[in-house]
């Protein structure tokens, strides 16, 4: 990853989201969603972005 912002958002089909937006350093990096009760259980979508360049998909929540 080339060095900039990172805007992460997880978002549930119900209009609730989290968002993490950082600086970031060239490198592989990790960040991991530690509450997300107020996220509904279900299909959650992701999208990740960074320098202008868009990553989207979903994940399921238990």
């Amino acid at each position: 990853m080339e060095p900039g912002t990172l805007t992460i958002q997880l978002m549930d089909m119900y209009g609730g989201s989290l968002v993490h937006q950082a600086e970031y350093d060239d490198g592989q990096h990790m960040y991991t969603f530690t509450e997300t009760s107020q996220l509904q259980t279900g299909f959650l979508y992701y999208q990740v972005e960074i320098n202008g360049n868009v990553a989207a998909g979903s994940v399921i929540k238990h």
